[in-house]
């Protein structure tokens, strides 16, 4: 009874689960892991100073047997203290003492973070989220791995590599959203990977085939492979973007990239075409 109510109220109210965890200790046999359960409840309540001290208290009193797991609070409790020297340490204490059958993929994707915060470990964590993402069967479970490492190579400014990262995302959904083909598009953009960048613009632009922003961003990747317009290769691709944004319902929505691509015209048309008709009616169009 007392372990039902601990399952129940686990979910609800994590004080009250610890009540009932301290009853169903006191009245069972001696268990092995009921040090683990007593540090692990007290991460559950937030009270993560206090888990570590249980946990450091139960490696002190288990010797040469310490149950592992213990390793694995102590890490997760430290990263959310913001001390990731020894969060790294515990996970890699952690790691060390336990089965590889018995590593899950969260237990990858948290290592994977907090590797990136130590610089010259990018690899290492893209290796350990491949790890999380192979074992897990769940997408939503394998997108938030992609993700989460995505944004901490984006927060580096290593663009490659978070495109790379949110390409995967794009990969692994079913149905991918708009915000998903940006990151990846947008994110090769920046690192110059213009090929790359267009390929996820252009599936924006099938999923999308009414909006203009995947055609003006399909626009901008042409053009800075040919930044001096010197073959004007972006022309047809700006140019659709005009006749989408025109007739678009909703004005407002892609009001921004529509005077964005009439500017972008208006430079085309008088500077290299010298064009000047053409540049006035972009001008007055924006």
């Amino acid at each position: 009874v007392y372990s039902t109510l601990f399952n129940y109220y686990y979910e609800t109210d994590v004080p009250k689960a610890a009540g009932y965890l301290e009853k169903l200790l006191a009245n069972s046999d001696d268990d092995p892991k009921a040090c683990y359960y007593r540090a692990s409840i007290k991460y559950a309540q937030g009270l993560f100073s206090d888990a570590i001290a249980q946990a450091n208290q139960c490696v002190s009193a288990e010797g040469a047997t310490v149950y592992p797991n213990l390793y694995g609070v102590k890490a997760l409790a430290y990263n959310r203290l913001g001390d990731s020297v020894n969060a790294k340490a515990s996970y890699e204490e952690y790691f060390k003492r336990q089965s590889v059958d018995k590593i899950g993929a969260g237990d990858y994707s948290s290592y994977a973070s907090i590797l990136l915060k130590f610089p010259g470990n990018e690899q290492l964590a893209s290796e350990y989220v491949t790890k999380a993402v192979a074992l897990d069967s769940l997408e939503a479970h394998k997108v938030s791995y992609q993700k989460e490492i995505a944004a901490a190579f984006q927060a580096q400014k290593k663009y490659d590599e978070s495109a790379k990262w949110y390409a995967q995302v794009v990969n692994t959904k079913k149905n991918p959203s708009n915000l998903d083909l940006y990151n990846a598009g947008y994110d090769y953009y920046r690192a110059g990977m213009f090929d790359s960048s267009a390929v996820y613009f252009k599936k924006y632009e099938q999923n999308y085939p009414d909006y203009i922003f995947g055609y003006y961003m399909t626009a901008k990747t042409i053009n800075a492979k040919d930044s001096t317009w010197s073959m004007g290769l972006a022309e047809p691709a700006y140019l659709k973007a005009v006749e989408i944004g025109e007739k678009a319902a909703d004005q407002e929505r892609g009001k921004t990239y529509l005077i964005a691509t009439y500017k972008t015209l208006i430079e085309y048309y008088y500077n290299i075409k010298k064009d000047q008709a053409s540049a006035l009616k972009y001008a007055d169009k924006a």
